[in-house]
């Protein structure tokens, strides 16, 4: 028990919450010692030597705990010590004032709740079980004979009035003492609620300024790069003067770095506007099997050198979404992107859409590499990337899964992926009819 008491207190190895332990031992040994001196001195309690045993045996361990504390040397296991002995004193504190009649049994609450206070559940469970068995082999020794019985107090001097005197000082301190952590408690967790508070509204607000300044940020971007791929074009078309074969080669190159920038600088700009709570849907009737028909053309110019097979699969018969097109024509793109990116020459692609109850279904089939079953509750979050190394073989920062998931929701549907690696991914968009 002690060695598991002391791992507790390891958890907890605070000079604060260990100094507050020592402090309440000796205010509460002196507490006692106030009781005992008043009892015995106004006749309501007889002394009797066990009376200094117990006493003294707290102020030892107490002691010794606070000399471990300020020199670091068994700080633990001394403190550990002295929790144990609590228990100890209390049980024969409470055989000396008459056993299972004593009026002292309350003093046991008092160490159980200030354990609940000052340290964690574990802790407490273990002192409140060790309190129980102390107090139960008591009872079963006194019962047997081993030990005397000693009568409670009022069997000593009665129903006096110094007796309902020190009954009504012990029971003040009863009360008191627990009143006391407990208000301390309370005071400091409203303490550190307003503090909380107050670092979650500025939070709030310094993430709504970077969403800004990202969005501001983002939207200049696109302006000088717009620039460089006007000019790209300019090059290649021969208006500054006739240009070369490997010029207009490097030109193409050029305008394709700078698309493949201003994708990524788009995808950002999406993301701020969505934080900074810009985004806003704009409704109409959506003709699902047109948008896919669009995606599956603009697939042809995603696809760069790329060999891949681009199939169409959309029912004849699909009903009008009541929808948002600009930005579920995006959902489609950035899943057909990706789906690009992962897969290898002589693949395919395929765009289904169907007819479901009260919903469209549409999924985003490939044959590329697929995905781990350890990735797949991961692979929509912002900036995440299966392989997220320097070195990894495909690009991207990791945005545009987590753009489509913000939009599907946006608009109310759902997005899901099945993946088995090697053999291919299918992500499945369910948008409500209305």
């Amino acid at each position: 028990m002690i060695r598991t008491l002391l791992d507790e207190l390891a958890r907890l190895r605070d000079p604060r919450t260990l100094r507050l332990g020592i402090v309440s031992g000796y205010a509460l040994t002196v507490c006692f010692a106030l009781l005992l001196w008043l009892a015995v001195a106004t006749d309501a309690l007889p002394w009797h030597p066990v009376f200094a045993v117990l006493l003294g045996a707290k102020l030892t361990t107490n002691t010794l705990a606070l000399i471990g504390l300020r020199t670091d040397r068994l700080a633990l296991e001394l403190g550990g010590i002295n929790v144990a002995m609590d228990a100890v004193v209390m049980t024969g504190a409470i055989w000396a004032t008459g056993d299972t009649a004593s009026p002292l049994l309350a003093i046991y609450t008092i160490e159980i709740m200030v354990l609940a206070l000052l340290t964690n559940l574990t802790c407490t469970v273990l002192i409140g079980g060790f309190a129980m068995a102390l107090y139960v082999a008591m009872g079963i020794l006194v019962a047997r004979g081993t030990i005397p019985h000693l009568p409670p107090p009022v069997e000593w001097s009665g129903r006096s009035t110094t007796y309902l005197t020190t009954a009504f000082l012990f029971t003040a301190f009863v009360i008191g003492a627990p009143t006391f952590y407990v208000a301390g408690i309370l005071r400091r967790l409203k303490d550190n609620e307003r503090r909380l508070e107050t670092k979650t509204v500025a939070l709030i607000e310094a993430s709504k300024e970077k969403a800004q300044f990202m969005a501001n940020i983002t939207h200049e971007l696109r302006t000088p790069l717009m620039g460089i791929m006007g000019l790209s074009d300019l090059v290649s078309k021969g208006i500054y003067g006739e240009a070369t074969t490997r010029q207009r080669t490097a030109m193409g190159e050029q305008k394709a770095s700078a698309t493949r920038l201003l994708s990524l600088i788009d995808d950002l700009l999406q993301l701020a506007s969505h934080d900074a709570g810009k985004v806003a849907v704009k409704r109409e009737p959506v003709d699902v099997a047109e948008l896919l028909t669009s995606a599956a053309s603009m697939a042809q110019w995603l696809l760069g050198g790329k060999q891949l097979q681009i199939e169409l699969d959309a029912e004849s018969s699909l009903p009008a979404l009541d929808s948002d097109r600009a930005k579920l024509s995006q959902i489609v793109l950035n899943l057909v992107s990706n789906a690009i990116k992962f897969t290898a020459d002589g693949g395919s692609i395929a765009l289904r859409a169907r007819a479901i109850e009260g919903a469209v279904e549409i999924a985003i089939e490939d044959t590329g590499v697929g995905i781990p079953a350890s990735e797949l509750d991961r692979v929509f979050d912002e900036f995440h990337q299966v392989d997220g190394s320097s070195s990894r073989e495909f690009g991207g920062v990791g945005l545009g899964l987590a753009l489509a998931r913000r939009l599907v929701e946006m608009l109310g549907g759902t997005i899901g992926v099945r993946s088995e690696l090697g053999r291919g991914s299918t992500f499945t968009v369910r948008m409500p009819l209305g």
